[in-house]
């Protein structure tokens, strides 16, 4: 018997930043309103745990995403999944 793992990235949604091409980097701003996420043939596998920026775009995606796909796994909100920290431009 063999154990398979896998690993997917999810890049948060749009911000209106996104749009003005301006780097967000640490600070915590929201997705724009109504963003919608395509899934096409995504399958996940029981006991998936997810892992998150503690920042609000993030969590926004990952809440748009597990309701897109009518899923529920844990989610785990990590500090150091932040954006780099680019000080001032």
């Amino acid at each position: 018997m063999t154990s398979k793992n896998n690993l997917y990235f999810l890049r948060h949604c749009r911000t209106t930043n996104n749009i003005k091409h301006i780097i967000t980097g640490q600070s915590d701003v929201p997705i724009i309103k109504d963003e919608i996420i395509e899934v096409n043939q995504f399958v996940l596998q029981n006991n998936v745990l997810l892992l998150c920026s503690p920042l609000l775009r993030c969590k926004q995606t990952a809440d748009i995403f597990c309701k897109s796909i009518n899923f529920s796994p844990q989610i785990i909100t990590y500090p150091e999944l932040r954006e780099r920290n680019l000080g001032e431009l």
